[in-house]
């Protein structure tokens, strides 16, 4: 493990839940950024890994989620979860869709 890996687990271990959260937030913006740049580039592989980075975050959040704890919020978040994954997949296919066949 590098020492930059080491450094995001120490962060990871010693952080507040409200501040893991953050982190996933960001985690999942600058892998769809990635995923972007790769999309402009028409690297479709690479594109791939990123959103699938992604919507594992994404993924991870709604699984997270206390839903009988939560209340209103728990319900409105999973929506909003629900719905950014839905337009990742729907982004990935329109891209396969446009993409030149050999």
């Amino acid at each position: 493990m590098g020492l930059e890996e080491r450094y995001f687990q120490s962060q990871i271990e010693n952080t507040s839940p409200l501040n893991l959260v953050v982190l996933l937030y960001d985690g999942c913006l600058r892998f769809l950024k990635q995923a972007r740049g790769y999309m402009d580039e028409n690297n479709i592989e690479q594109t791939s890994v990123y959103m699938g980075k992604a919507r594992n975050i994404i993924s991870e959040l709604m699984a997270s989620l206390d839903m009988d704890l939560g209340g209103d919020l728990a319900t409105k978040l999973m929506s909003l979860y629900c719905y950014i994954y839905e337009q990742m997949v729907y982004g990935s296919v329109l891209k396969e869709q446009k993409r030149p066949r050999n």
